[in-house]
């Protein structure tokens, strides 16, 4: 299984929009099986690791947004 960040749209029942950044898994097909229940944070264990995910996040924003209610 693989994944990556994505931006995943959430909706409230007044239909009030907000975006977050996710770990979204793909299946081996390359459709989506699950994504994090949580937004996730950018962490590392030093400055080079965090800057490695913030990167990693950063592309996130040059893909499709999902709507959280598909996944």
């Amino acid at each position: 299984m693989t994944w990556n960040y994505r931006v995943l749209e959430h909706v409230d029942l007044s239909h009030d929009k907000w975006y977050q950044v996710h770990e979204v898994f793909y299946n081996k097909d390359g459709s989506i099986a699950s994504c994090s229940e949580d937004a996730i944070a950018p962490f590392g264990e030093d400055v080079e690791e965090l800057q490695d995910v913030v990167e990693l996040m950063k592309a996130a924003f040059a893909m499709p947004t999902i709507p959280y209610e598909d996944i």
